[in-house]
């Protein structure tokens, strides 16, 4: 994965597949989509973000592994 800046990062088909796939998967069979913070209910998709809990600023864009686990979903 080669990206020139953050903004590249955060559009490219990889993270949006990642994010797809934690809302998918963490999305409680009652009350849908909770923010892993506040326990509240995400009503809207855009709403959802999937947290970079380690900083990517200080690191090459070029090298980034993307793992399920490194990324709550929050409101």
């Amino acid at each position: 994965m080669k990206h020139q800046t953050l903004s590249d990062f955060y559009n490219s088909h990889e993270w949006r597949s990642l994010r797809q796939t934690l809302m998918i998967q963490r999305c409680h069979p009652a009350k849908g989509l909770l923010c892993e913070y506040c326990k509240e209910v995400i009503l809207k998709d855009i709403d959802c973000i999937a947290h970079q809990c380690v900083s990517i600023r200080n690191k090459s864009l070029s090298n980034i592994t993307l793992y399920l686990i490194d990324h709550p979903i929050v409101c």
